[in-house]
């Protein structure tokens, strides 16, 4: 019943749809207690993408810099030089603290918390 259910499903949504009807499927079974009903499903998992995110380029980066130091917001300017000149992304500059920023021998650096890299 739920290979029947699944077949039906699957040529009609995206991976990430299917996905959510696997899982409910994946329940369903459980409720039912025949967990191998869903072992033979094949499954069309998305692909991972490794491109680069698209980045600013350099005539953009002094657009937005000169645009938010016409404005005079020190917070706005001081936003826009860390994600420019640190290179973080905007979820991982608004869990930023002041204690975050170290200095240790002359050297000044940020410690990132929670970033896709770790």
């Amino acid at each position: 019943m739920c290979k029947l259910i699944w077949t039906f499903w699957i040529d009609q949504k995206e991976c990430g749809h299917n996905e959510k009807h696997y899982v409910a499927i994946t329940m369903l079974s459980r409720f039912l207690g025949n967990r191998d009903i869903v072992l033979n499903i094949d499954r069309k998992l998305k692909e991972k993408k490794d491109e680069i995110p698209e980045s600013l380029g350099k005539s953009q980066q002094e657009a937005l810099v000169k645009e938010v130091e016409d404005e005079g917001n020190l917070r706005n300017i001081a936003i826009v030089y860390t994600l420019l000149h640190i290179g973080i992304r905007f979820s991982e500059l608004c869990n930023l603290n002041i204690s975050d920023i170290q200095e240790e021998e002359g050297r000044q650096f940020v410690i990132v918390r929670n970033s896709r890299g770790e």
